[in-house]
């Protein structure tokens, strides 16, 4: 798919710019995109910009089949919010490179339908009862991605 290849071509000038800062992100993927999200939030405030409702960011979680699973396997989900159209069409295939390039992980990336995000009641649980409405910015939110079965890759070996 020309939008996959598109998303690990961009990584890979992205990586060539800025191996060290993208390779300190996080110890894993999930790490690695949240630590991204952290990334744009000293970027934006940096230049002098604040965080708004379209603020691009990222959350990455474990599912919850992860806590039943014995296989070794993990299945993560990459809430993407608002992020730049070009960016939202090349985001299969970043978070593909990402994990091929940087944690020597394969993995497969789907399109996952809008979900809602699990907010945390006042007794500090998380509950299954957010809604759009109570979380304001679920109402941006432009694509959510799949990540399942995450399976390292062997290091190669340096000749």
């Amino acid at each position: 798919m020309l939008s996959q290849r598109f998303g690990e071509e961009f990584f890979g000038l992205c990586l060539e710019e800025n191996e060290r800062v993208l390779r300190a992100l996080g110890g894993n993927l999930q790490d690695f995109f949240n630590g991204f999200d952290a990334l744009l939030e000293h970027a934006r405030t940096s230049y002098g910009r604040r965080a708004s409702s379209e603020s691009a960011s990222f959350l990455c979680k474990d599912t919850e089949e992860n806590r039943d699973d014995e296989e070794g396997g993990r299945t993560l989900l990459l809430h993407c919010f608002n992020p730049d159209p070009t960016v939202g069409v090349a985001m299969p295939g970043l978070i593909r490179a990402a994990a091929r390039r940087i944690y020597q992980v394969e993995v497969e990336v789907e399109e996952a339908p809008p979900t809602r995000l699990r907010a945390m009641n006042e007794d500090g649980e998380i509950s299954d009862r957010s809604t759009p409405s109570s979380s304001p910015s679920l109402t941006h939110v432009s694509a959510h991605f799949l990540i399942p079965r995450l399976f390292v890759l062997p290091h190669p070996r340096n000749s």
